[in-house]
C-alpha cells in the first residue's frame, strides 16, 4: 500500500508480543537498520473496521507510489487485492 488517501482492506494479525514482526520484516523486504535497501517501510498507521470506525494504530507496511509503478505495482481502486486480481 502506499501512504495517499483512499481506503485499503487487510488483516488485522495482533501478537502477545513483538517477536513475529522479524519474519514479517523479511517477508516484506524491509530493512530496519537499511531502510535504503528496503522495498517496503513499515510504520504506525491509524486502522479501522469495515464500517470505518477507529480500531487504534497498527504496524504496516508501506511503498512510495514510484517504486509501485517501477515494480509493475497495480492499482487497485476499491482497496482489496486477491491473488486472481494479481493474473
Amino acid at each position: 500500500m502506499t501512504l495517499e488517501s483512499g481506503w485499503v482492506q487487510g488483516v488485522l494479525l495482533t501478537f502477545a508480543h513483538s517477536k513475529p514482526l522479524s519474519a514479517l520484516d523479511a517477508f516484506e523486504d524491509y530493512y530496519p537498520d537499511r531502510p535504503e535497501d528496503s522495498d517496503y517501510h513499515r510504520h504506525r498507521h491509524p486502522v479501522y473496521d469495515l464500517n470505518q470506525q477507529p480500531l487504534g494504530l497498527a504496524w504496516v507496511y508501506t511503498m512510495t507510489r514510484d517504486r509501485v509503478v517501477a515494480l509493475g505495482g497495480q492499482w487497485l481502486p476499491e482497496g482489496c487485492w486477491t491473488e486472481t486480481k494479481a493474473l
